[in-house]
């Protein structure tokens, strides 16, 4: 479900580019939306472990991004530049080697769940989002990630 218009994802995406350095090192494509959720993409080689497959921490680091950027794309629609997100918990499964390049889908919430989060954002500053998100690579489903993200009001700049 989209609750947000094409402006609250550049800033997302440009924040997202330019201010995680972890992102240029992994070589991380832009944001692109697709109907069923968010996706990241990357390539395999700056990602690789000894085996020459995905490093499990950068499979996860992209999984937590494409949640990351979903959680601040809907919180821009609220008020862009208002809030910071974190990651409060998260759990993965890993269920094949990733062996090509690959793209992190993050699922667009149920609409319940995000008028509430949107709801709560707006009325105290502070809410949380459930997210499933999916590492997919040659068609094939590699890694599971079950996270909750938290938006809350950036602190004032002085």
């Amino acid at each position: 479900m989209r609750a947000f218009d094409d402006a609250d994802v550049l800033r997302v995406e440009r924040r997202l580019l330019s201010a995680i350095p972890l992102v240029a090192h992994m070589s991380l494509q832009g944001i692109t939306l697709q109907k069923e959720g968010l996706s990241l993409s990357a390539p395999l080689a700056p990602n690789v472990n000894d085996k020459g497959t995905g490093f499990g921490g950068a499979l996860s680091a992209i999984a937590t991004l494409s949640g990351w950027s979903l959680t601040s794309i809907y919180a821009e629609s609220v008020k862009a530049n208002g809030f910071d997100v974190v990651v409060h918990t998260s759990e993965l499964t890993y269920l094949a080697p990733v062996k090509a390049d690959f793209c992190a889908l993050c699922y667009y919430p149920e609409e319940q769940l995000l008028d509430v989060f949107l709801h709560k954002l707006t009325e105290r500053g502070k809410a949380s989002l459930p997210l499933r998100a999916e590492i997919r690579s040659n068609g094939e489903v590699a890694v599971m990630l079950s996270g909750r993200f938290v938006a809350f009001a950036r602190a004032e700049q002085v």
